[in-house]
């Protein structure tokens, strides 16, 4: 404690907040929001405004019949004042959005102009305003843990609310796929702040605000800047994100699959047809041990390295096969625009 209060010392937070306080913004949207459970209650109706994705923590099995209104999520402007990044499930099949700017009534209109599922990010375009603050985004592999960080979105629709903490982790993993790599903080983080900013001490965008840790205090997430800022840029250049992938279904190691002498590894569940994988001569049951010589231990593992390949780079993989380790190269490709192919969660 007396290492964050001289933390704390070094830095003003209300310095940092006046600056970069009206980057921030609230999203709203309209759609199916108002659950049929809860539409009677009001205190229930209003946390449920505040953010569907939190649905699953606070109204288990809910169903959704109604159109309404709803203070969903928060965001920020960055690049330019025309352009703000929050989460996709903020915006996620919304008949339409709008942004509201700190110390303003009134919304702003705002498109989708760009977005990743998997990933949970999503880039709207507005109409440019002076006032406008651009925020930039800090090298997030660089932060260190214990370093005090900020917090500004819109908890349960109340407006621009700040609050601090420490980064606590990085490289978390809860359970969202492959593509699963998170800032952990215990800065607080409720229903409403996602798609909000987490900035550093220099007012930097070290990650944006995601999830909370179900019946926990002190526990939320955010998606690394390192991961964000590559999809915004194509986003904002009108392209797609170039993801490249293997075509590799993966597993994690159990003691029924575990093939290999070693205790790491990634299992080759099934393999996606016509794909670099099922190409280059990796079968299923194959057992994957590194990825251009770094080990492999889990899923996680692959998909961080995979992230930083560009469609057509070679990659070696080490792979264990029938008692036997062998070496097979293979050349990353452009995952295909298939709908089906995009939704499989543990594709590499």
């Amino acid at each position: 404690m007396f290492l964050y209060a001289f933390a704390l010392q070094v830095f003003s937070v209300a310095d940092v907040v006046e600056r970069v306080i009206d980057g921030v913004v609230n999203v709203r949207t309209r759609d199916l929001a108002v659950s049929a459970g809860i539409s009677n209650d009001p205190v229930a109706r209003k946390l449920y405004s505040a953010d569907r994705f939190f649905e699953q923590f606070l109204f288990p099995g809910a169903g959704i019949d109604a159109k309404a209104p709803r203070s969903s999520g928060s965001g920020f402007y960055y690049g330019s004042s025309e352009f703000v990044v929050t989460n996709y499930h903020v915006v996620k099949d919304a008949e339409s959005v709008e942004i509201m700017i700190h110390n303003q009534r009134f919304g702003i209109p705002a498109s989708i102009v760009g977005f990743d599922e998997k990933n949970d990010i999503a880039l709207l375009k507005v109409q440019s305003r002076d006032d406008a603050v651009p925020l930039k985004f800090a090298h997030s592999e660089k932060a260190r843990i214990g370093e005090p960080v900020i917090a500004i979105g819109n908890p349960f629709g109340f407006g621009h609310t700040v609050t601090t903490g420490i980064l606590s982790a990085k490289g978390r993993t809860i359970g969202t796929g492959p593509f699963d790599d998170f800032l952990q903080t215990d800065a607080a983080i409720n229903p409403g702040n996602s798609g909000g900013p987490l900035f550093n001490v220099k007012g930097e965008v070290l990650g944006i605000n995601t999830a909370i840790l179900p019946d926990s205090r002190g526990i939320s997430f955010a998606i690394p800047a390192e991961i964000a800022k590559p999809l915004i840029d194509s986003f904002m250049l009108q392209k797609k994100w170039a993801r490249a992938y293997l075509g590799v279904i993966g597993g994690a190691l159990t003691e029924e699959n575990e093939k290999s002498k070693d205790n790491f590894g990634i299992y080759v569940r099934n393999l996606a047809k016509n794909s670099p994988a099922e190409k280059s001569g990796i079968k299923q049951g194959d057992v994957i041990l590194s990825f251009d010589g770094k080990i492999i231990r889990d899923l996680n593992d692959i998909a961080k390295l995979l992230r930083k390949v560009k469609p057509g780079q070679n990659v070696m993989l080490h792979v264990y096969r029938e008692g036997k380790p062998l070496k097979i190269g293979m050349t990353a490709v452009q995952i295909p625009d298939d709908e089906n192919l995009r939704k499989i969660q543990d594709l590499l």
